[in-house]
């Protein structure tokens, strides 16, 4: 199955090819920060979001905005 959905950092879209109750690590091309979506059959999904290198320092400018 395929998803369209966008980095919760930076806002990238990011094209997701899954599988039901499956982790999907996946690392966002415009800001390198990795992360893991589980998607369920019901449409709903769970991520957890991994910071490191340029992906913190992006998370650090914007906590200062």
């Amino acid at each position: 199955m395929k998803a369209e959905k966008y980095c919760g950092l930076c806002g990238q879209k990011i094209e997701i090819e899954y599988e039901p109750r499956q982790t999907v690590k996946v690392i966002c091309p415009n800001c390198n920060a990795e992360t893991d979506w589980k998607f369920y059959k019901n449409g709903n999904f769970d991520t957890v979001t991994y910071l490191k290198g340029e992906a913190v320092e992006l998370h650090e400018r914007m906590k200062k905005a």
